[in-house]
């Protein structure tokens, strides 16, 4: 198993070779985690595959939150690189793809709960993930380091429905989010 992270690995110039080398070894699961930005017609088929767990980071469901958040990002690039991901992943019979998304929930973006939901169906992902800030304990993103009131009372207050919403969209929902006083 490989895990390629850490930043965006999509725009290294010899990240193209790495997967062309892995994906000679069949049995090799890889997990990628990307913002979905820097994904090309080129690059595409070696990211839609059998073994591949495609991860998208997205900050928002929203262009003009979206864009506000991912500075100098297009929410239509966005669109555009997951339509083409589910593209392929109709043209071909995968067996093992997963296509997943991401979601960091912080002061900016936590009132997107349900319409995260809705993206996620909208746009075929297999499962969404929401989780918060990691390591961040600076500025007021991270809500529940800083315990934000208002956001952890909102958060609470929508899961359940969240959750039960995600179910009917039959949407594999990983709910990491810490509810500590």
């Amino acid at each position: 198993q490989i895990i390629w992270q850490g930043g965006e690995v999509l725009i290294l110039d010899y990240f193209k070779d790495f997967l062309k080398e892995a994906g000679r070894h069949q049995n090799l699961h890889q997990s990628i985690i990307t913002n979905g930005v820097a994904i090309t017609e080129e690059l595409a088929p070696l990211l839609v595959k059998d073994n591949m767990e495609l991860v998208f980071s997205i900050d928002a469901a929203t262009k003009e939150l979206y864009e506000s958040i991912r500075r100098k990002a297009k929410f239509e690039q966005l669109l555009d690189n997951i339509k083409l991901v589910n593209q392929l992943r109709k043209r071909q019979n995968l067996k093992s793809m997963s296509f997943r998304m991401h979601v960091v929930i912080m002061n900016s973006n936590y009132k997107e709960l349900e319409k995260f939901i809705d993206f996620a169906k909208e746009y075929e992902f297999d499962a969404l993930h929401f989780m918060p800030v990691w390591g961040n304990l600076e500025g007021e993103e991270n809500v529940f380091y800083h315990k934000n009131t208002r956001a952890l009372n909102y958060i609470k207050e929508n899961i359940v429905g969240v959750e039960e919403k995600a179910r009917e969209y039959r949407l594999n929902l990983l709910n990491s989010l810490p509810f500590s006083g």
